[in-house]
């Protein structure tokens, strides 16, 4: 039996479809995840066609061993996908890249991982645990103009002034209650000071800076330019 996907991507068939011109050809998922466009992009490929998998993290890399045993046109890499140059085989000439940067839905679900502002969880905010330094860990040596920029450039916050507000007021409370050391602690936090400055509190307030975090703890911004120049 094949790989049994549980989520789809968005628009997943219509990216396929646009991708794979070549049946025959050689293709990389940069983002492999759960496997939901790997197994699609299969489907179009030939005999001859193969597919190389990147992801970063260790759940992905287990489902895709499990793809990778039961098809051998299909190859996973446990390696960022900004390294897709190095890790191509010499005189390799890739077909088509497929990147959906980002966390999926079955990620997000995965409250112990501390990816979602929905669901308690470790501050975490790595995608492989063995690479740099956990959140809650970086939180407390960054400085407030370090923090700042991460939530300007990384996260969508078009005013510089209320992105070093939203800087200064998470690093106060860090200072006035200790660590954070959950993701509900620090989405709270970042909704505190959000509110102060915009007077909304709502859940979604915290969404940007937690993506931005993420965007910056796991290189996002870098593996993206590796990839393209590579």
């Amino acid at each position: 039996p094949g790989l049994t996907v549980g989520h789809i991507p968005v628009l997943c068939e219509e990216a396929v479809r646009f991708l794979v011109r070549d049946a025959s050809g050689v293709y990389v998922d940069g983002t492999f995840g759960r496997g939901g466009h790997s197994t699609h992009i299969l489907r179009q490929l030939s005999p001859q066609g193969r597919l190389i998998g990147f992801d970063v993290d260790p759940s992905a890399i287990a489902v895709g061993r499990q793809l990778e045993s039961q098809d051998q046109r299909f190859e996973i890499i446990h390696e960022p996908f900004g390294n897709l140059a190095d890790a191509a085989a010499p005189g390799t000439t890739l077909s088509g890249v497929l990147l959906d940067i980002g966390f999926s839905s079955p990620q997000m679900d995965e409250g112990h991982r501390g990816w979602s502002v929905m669901r308690d969880g470790p501050l975490d905010l790595r995608m492989n645990p063995q690479a740099s330094q956990p959140a809650s860990v970086w939180l407390q040596r960054v400085s407030v103009q370090e923090l700042a920029w991460v939530f300007h450039r990384l996260g969508d916050e078009d005013d510089p002034l209320l992105a070093q507000r939203l800087a200064e007021g998470v690093l106060e409370q860090q200072r006035r209650a200790g660590k954070f050391t959950s993701t509900m602690q620090l989405g709270g936090a970042i909704r505190h000071v959000v509110g102060s400055c915009t007077g909304s509190s709502k859940v979604a307030g915290a969404k940007l800076p937690m993506r931005a975090l993420t965007a910056f703890l796991n290189r996002e911004m870098e593996q993206l330019v590796d990839a393209l120049h590579g």
